[in-house]
């Protein structure tokens, strides 16, 4: 292109030359004009927009409070009505005061989210090949307790997606009444740890605990951690015939977690096993050793001695030197090598 233009510039006299300049300074300024405009009337047009969503959107909200506070069906019907020309809208202002209202509100604002028939928005985005849409259909799902989306969750818990592969777990967990972890056994894709912290969450609202020993058949490492995890954290002991093979594992990650296991449900005997490897241990492991042995009684001195004086990981040895300080009260350390090891933690 721009050879062209210097050939027609070179091949023409001033005269010609200054036309076609200011030809094309002409041609440049229309574009650059129009594109200008162009683009302030779609801004203009986006906030006229949400001008009118905002007001839809307050007019809807103090629709949906008047119907919250009758009993009145002509006035629930009424609401029905009203809410034909934005349907959408209204069904987004039931979920934000069913997100922002708790206590006996949130009974009534999820029997109106029915009895406006609101649902068919959750189900369009369920049904939706957009898996963002999916996601969303999941989440609002588990907030308004529609039951139908158990079997789209099914569908979706090996997703490569990971937000819709852990929305599609969480809400088998919430909303399956019978086996809600029977997914966990199915997994077949790493368990990240955002998909662990929400299913730990949703746990803790639970007021009976899950049995979680069953989870440690599954084939997935991710799956055995959050296992070993709960279990931990509920103090729950499995047959040390399905732990110990763990500790041979490939995954540091899962040999770490059955000794922080060991520590929490007082293992000494699993934890020991654990322990006597510490020399041919990743960093990792060695680091989880470091860090709960003080947990349990009776861990012999002479081993975290011994290990401290090997250690080569700063880590580690912080870690060790902290254990140590704790031990050296009851076995005699001198006061000097009290403030040895103080030095180092």
């Amino acid at each position: 292109m721009m050879d062209r233009l210097i050939e027609i510039i070179t091949s023409t006299n001033a005269s010609d030359t200054l036309l076609f300049v200011a030809s094309m300074v002409i041609v440049m300024t229309f574009v650059i004009v129009v594109v200008t405009m162009f683009l302030l009337m779609r801004q203009y047009f986006f906030r006229i927009q949400e001008t009118r969503i905002l007001r839809k959107s307050q007019k809807y909200n103090d629709l949906l409070i008047d119907c919250l506070f009758s009993e009145d069906q002509d006035v629930i019907e009424n609401c029905k009505l009203k809410g034909n020309g934005g349907g959408r809208i209204l069904y987004q202002s039931v979920l934000f005061l069913m997100h922002n209202l708790n206590g006996d509100f949130s009974g009534k604002i999820r029997k109106l989210f029915y009895q406006l028939d609101l649902d068919k928005y959750l189900r369009r985005d369920l049904k939706s090949r957009r898996w963002w849409r999916v996601t969303k259909g999941l989440r609002d799902a588990r907030t308004m307790g529609y039951d139908g989306a158990v079997d789209v969750a099914k569908r979706f818990i090996n997703s490569p997606k990971l937000e819709l592969r852990v929305e599609a777990q969480i809400t088998l967990m919430a909303l399956k009444i019978h086996e809600p972890f029977e997914f966990l056994n199915q997994l077949n894709r790493p368990f990240s740890n955002w998909a662990r912290i929400q299913l730990y969450q949703e746990l803790s609202r639970w007021e009976q605990k899950p049995d979680a020993t069953p989870w440690l058949q599954a084939s997935n490492p991710g799956v055995l951690e959050f296992a070993l995890r709960v279990m931990g954290l509920l103090n729950q002991k499995a047959d040390r015939r399905d732990v110990v093979p763990l500790l041979s594992n490939e995954d540091l990650r899962l040999r770490a977690e059955v000794v922080r296991y060991a520590a929490l449900v007082m293992d000494k005997d699993l934890w020991m096993n654990a322990a006597m490897k510490y020399k041919v241990e990743a960093g990792e492991v060695r680091e989880k050793l470091a860090q709960t042995a003080g947990m349990l009684p009776g861990v012999p001195f002479i081993l975290l001695m011994d290990w401290f004086n090997w250690e080569k990981s700063t880590v580690v040895k912080i870690e060790l030197a902290r254990t140590l300080l704790i031990y050296g009260k009851d076995v005699g350390l001198s006061q000097g090598e009290m403030n040895a090891l103080g030095t180092v933690a």
